[in-house]
């Protein structure tokens, strides 16, 4: 049976998944909208990208956080992903190539199946447009990231569809024991591509009768820019 600490653990990673694609958006508000649907046509078009990812999670019953680092790059069209995290001071190399993962920890090279048939069109943002088709997307003003003038939207997030999401991908047996509260989520969107520059996210939920909250924060790159996507030779003969 897991434990409570890998169930946060993977909790954790599921969240991070399920919060990363959204960059598509249709909604409601006034300006808010408007935005939103510009940012959903430019992003239409994207097949590659980089990102850095940072997230933590506490428990009420721990005095214990769980951190996150990481980042990695995406090609759509070549069904490409490269990931390197950093997981309470343990680092994890992730690529997936088609339908294979393949994981180095702790210097060992394993590989496996990749769990759902249409991880690349997830990849594509179409499950996360699914999902906030039904949200209320507000402009709360404007401000700088990295030197880019960007939109900042506030989105209400059904937190059934981000469940339903989890399941997917994760299995009726994580959603079994996670129960998502609440979700508060911020946009950045570029001024002048209207490309997603960063997201931040802060979750509350149940993870095995305990409270647990967790904070997110994306921010995405190099659109459409000249991508490399290599699986290093010693992968290649992963157990």
């Amino acid at each position: 049976m897991p434990t409570k600490r890998t169930v946060l653990l993977t909790a954790l990673l599921a969240l991070l998944v399920a919060a990363s694609g959204c960059s598509a958006l249709q909604g409601g508000g006034t300006d808010g909208a408007a935005i939103a649907e510009q940012s959903n046509q430019a992003m239409q078009d994207v097949e590659r990208y980089t990102f850095e990812m940072s997230m933590s999670m506490a428990s009420d019953q721990s005095d214990q956080t769980i951190d996150l680092g990481g980042s990695g790059a995406i090609n759509v069209a070549e069904q490409r992903m490269r990931m390197e995290m950093d997981v309470m001071g343990q680092s994890i190399t992730q690529y997936i190539i088609g339908q294979t993962m393949y994981i180095n920890q702790q210097g060992t090279w394993i590989q496996q199946d990749v769990p759902q048939d249409n991880i690349w069109e997830q990849q594509q943002l179409a499950q996360q447009q699914d999902i906030l088709e039904q949200a209320t997307v507000n402009f709360e003003g404007n401000t700088t990231i990295d030197g880019t003038d960007v939109y900042e939207l506030s989105v209400d997030i059904d937190e059934e569809q981000v469940m339903e999401i989890i399941s997917q991908q994760q299995g009726g047996a994580l959603t079994e024991q996670l129960s998502l509260d609440d979700v508060t989520y911020t946009m950045y969107v570029a001024h002048d591509t209207k490309y997603l520059k960063r997201i931040n996210a802060d979750m509350s939920m149940s993870v095995q009768g305990q409270s647990v909250d967790a904070d997110l924060e994306m921010t995405f790159q190099d659109y459409n820019g000249d991508i490399s996507i290599e699986l290093p030779p010693e992968a290649q003969n992963a157990q």
